[in-house]
Order: C-alpha cells, then structure tokens, then sequence
C-alpha cells in the first residue's frame, strides 16, 4: 500500500511540475511602466490563456496569450491602443521575481515599443 502512495504522490508532483512548466504566467500579476506613449504605471495579469494589461486600475487591454518554450505570442481581444488583432510574439524570461520581455515580432509598432524591459511580480 505504501508503495502505490508513494507511485500516486510522484504522479502528482510530475504532473505538477509539467503544468508549470507548461504555464509559467497562468495566475500570476507582474508590475512595471508602459510607455503610451509616456510612461506609466501598468499591470499584466495572466490567467489561463489570456491575460489583462491594467492602468490606474482600469483594463487598458486584453490579451489572448499562448506559451511555448520561452516564446509569448499574444493577439489583442479587446482595448484601447490602436493594434489590430495580428499575433505578435515575444521572448519572456523569468529571474527573481521579474517577467523579462523582449520583442521577437511584432506588427504593432506601438506596442512593441510600449514594453519595457522588466516587470516585478506582484
């Protein structure tokens, strides 16, 4: 009997671990400045597939978001910046409770300007 608790606890802790690793942001805030056009503060708050970009507490825009490897690509839903809803991909990065982003491609010009280098997690 112990040895299928301890076979059921590993199980669990693998399956864990992969949903992790697989959704690093899924529930999670970062905080940090925009430039739109001027820097402010901002929010980024990730849940299972889209996430939230706040400013002063209102919901600037929301985000369809995928994960894949160390690449972020995200489509706009919904908001007030004049992005279309083409897919832009991102290299993300996570150290010490900061979201490091960097632009791989983006068609938004303005947005790919409007993220700075880090956010702190909240």
């Amino acid at each position: 009997m112990k040895k299928i608790i301890f076979a059921f606890l590993v199980c669990i802790a693998f399956i864990s671990f992969k949903h992790f690793v697989n959704q690093p942001l899924e529930n999670t805030r970062w905080k940090g400045t925009i430039n739109a056009p001027s820097p402010i503060e901002a929010v980024f708050e990730f849940k299972k597939d889209s996430f939230f970009l706040y400013v002063d507490g209102q919901v600037f825009e929301t985000m369809y978001y995928r994960v894949n490897g160390d690449s972020l690509s995200i489509v706009k839903l919904d908001g007030t910046s004049p992005c279309n809803a083409e897919e832009a991909v991102y290299n993300f990065s996570i150290k010490e409770n900061k979201l490091y982003l960097k632009v791989t491609n983006d068609p938004c010009s303005i947005r790919a300007s409007a993220f700075n280098e880090y956010y702190t997690k909240e």
